[in-house]
């Protein structure tokens, strides 16, 4: 089986058949451990590539039900180095699953009754990494720190927000829609086929020639300023979701992240939307950014 470097995205435009009058397009199954190319790593980083799947949305109340991680070690530049399969353990929750978890996921309670985390082996791959990488790491990191408490207390990234993916020509931000503007498919909603794909996303060029795996660990180093409309009025609310605004419901307030040299001038339009609004500024890293 030839190795080859997972292509650019997007894929190139088809040179020739049928394919090339644009009446349809090929998707390609994604590749296979052994068919990825590496190379020598200069100051290796380790990513830990994760997917989990749960019981529902709510971390305070829904419960883990699988972890799945990949992990990835690139060097110092971002190029690729080593990549592994990824390893998936499952667990029994407390109650049945949900009619439409079960149609979500695939997994049902039979395929759960009686499994449990081998909570050694994952303490054993999160200590390994250096970085922990997810699609929506806030939703992943909530459920990981609720169970694993502070193993997970490490640099995140979050490739649904740490990439600008509409750079690199691609307009979407969920996973599988990532993968089909790429020319791939994949068999979906699994914590271990979704911590592949990811994996074999982040392996792949962007449109400057480097992994996408170098951009975010870039996005990982960079200390963000994260601004606070402390005493917003409930009038200017659709502007600040509108502008990329969150709320942070322990804070009671509104927030963003923003590079530092935006903060300045955030903070001024602030001030210009509502009187009442008093502008906060927090630098924060990646160790905090999806707490």
């Amino acid at each position: 089986m030839s190795k080859h470097v997972i292509p650019g995205f997007p894929l190139s435009p088809p040179t020739g058949g049928r394919e090339a009058e644009a009446d349809f397009r090929l998707l390609r199954r994604l590749p296979q451990i052994g068919e990825i190319a590496t190379g020598q790593a200069h100051r290796p980083v380790r990513l830990g590539i994760i997917d989990t799947e749960t019981t529902g949305l709510d971390p305070t109340t829904n419960e883990l039900i699988e972890v799945a991680i990949s992990m990835m070690t690139i060097s110092a530049d971002g190029g690729l180095h080593h990549i592994e399969e990824p390893v998936c353990w499952l667990e029994q929750p407390s109650l049945p699953l949900e009619p439409r978890i079960i149609q979500v996921t695939g997994l049902t309670d039979d395929d759960l009754a009686g499994q449990q985390f081998d909570d050694h082996d994952i303490a054993d791959m999160l200590w390994r990494c250096d970085v922990l990488v997810s699609h929506n790491a806030r939703f992943d990191r909530a459920f990981l720190a609720r169970r694993f408490g502070g193993l997970i207390d490490k640099p995140w990234g979050c490739t649904a927000t740490d990439i600008d993916w509409l750079s690199h020509g691609l307009g979407g931000r969920s996973l599988g829609h990532l993968l089909y503007e790429a020319g791939y498919f994949f068999d979906a909603h699994r914590a271990g086929p979704d911590s592949w794909a990811l994996a074999c996303l982040l392996a792949g060029q962007a449109s400057d020639g480097r992994t996408y795996a170098a951009h975010l660990t870039d996005a990982v180093r960079m200390i963000s300023h994260r601004i606070y409309a402390r005493r917003a009025p409930y009038q200017v609310k659709d502007r600040l979701k509108a502008r990329g605004y969150r709320w942070d419901a322990n804070e009671r307030c509104w927030w963003i992240d923003l590079h530092p040299e935006a903060a300045g001038a955030e903070c001024g339009w602030l001030l210009e939307l509502n009187a009442q609004i008093s502008p906060e500024e927090r630098r924060i890293t990646a160790y905090e950014r999806y707490e």
